[in-house]
């Protein structure tokens, strides 16, 4: 399928409140599909639990647990389908982080658990798989990865530079160095993007202007992965 890439530049912030934040300010609420389901679900694990184990009433409760669950899973793609596409459409250039869901979704306390949940029904890897390999269907799209650990986006100011630690609970970015202040995955976001250009905007000055290239360029530094420009 042959895709039409959009010609903004965007970075791209993933939470759990809100599935992404852009670094131009759009936010798209997360529609939370299993937190929403988790009641009846609860419920039918219940009711399976009570069953005699491959009895007819347990493979009938057992049936309507799967499908359930299939439901979830099935909105969640649709969600996500028309978001990465959307998303693609409108913007030529993405930078986002680097992320390990294994490392991100690691056992901890009540909370932390709670966490997990939040992240997994977000389904972060799979927003970017399907990003990223609608951005390759354009043939001009770039998708960046931004090496999180390195660049710190949500601890550093994207008008100064100046980092700070922050609490999970500051949802403000407020800059003590240069007084900017802006939604804290907004701000991520801006630091995301500005990373990318500043290291690999050199594609951009390849293309016809419209901000897009038109065919792929080396990177400034090209010791940097394939994977890093969206082409691995």
């Amino acid at each position: 399928m042959q895709r039409n890439a959009g010609t903004l530049q965007a970075g791209i912030d993933l939470g759990t409140e809100h599935v992404l934040s852009l670094s131009d300010g759009t936010q798209e609420v997360n529609p939370r599909f299993l937190k929403s389901a988790a009641k009846r679900i609860a419920t039918l694990n219940r009711e399976l639990a009570r069953r005699k184990r491959f009895g007819e009433n347990w493979k009938r409760t057992k049936i309507r647990l799967a499908k359930k669950y299939a439901k979830v899973a099935n909105q969640r793609a649709d969600f996500q389908h028309k978001l990465t596409a959307n998303l693609v459409a409108t913007y030529g250039i993405l930078a986002t982080e680097e992320l390990s869901i294994k490392n991100m979704t690691a056992h901890g306390g009540a909370y932390k658990n709670g966490l997990n949940r939040s992240i997994l029904d977000v389904g972060m890897a799979t927003i970017l798989q399907k990003l990223r390999y609608k951005a390759e269907e354009t043939g001009t799209g770039r998708l960046w990865f931004v090496p999180t650990r390195t660049v710190k986006p949500s601890q550093t100011c994207p008008l100064c530079g100046h980092q700070e630690k922050k609490l999970l609970s500051q949802r403000v970015h407020h800059c003590k160095n240069c007084g900017y202040t802006e939604n804290r995955d907004v701000a991520a976001a801006q630091v995301m993007l500005g990373w990318a250009i500043e290291h690999y905007g050199k594609e951009l000055a390849c293309g016809d202007g419209s901000g897009v290239p038109a065919n792929p360029c080396e990177p400034r530094n090209p010791d940097q992965s394939a994977a890093a420009l969206g082409r691995g």
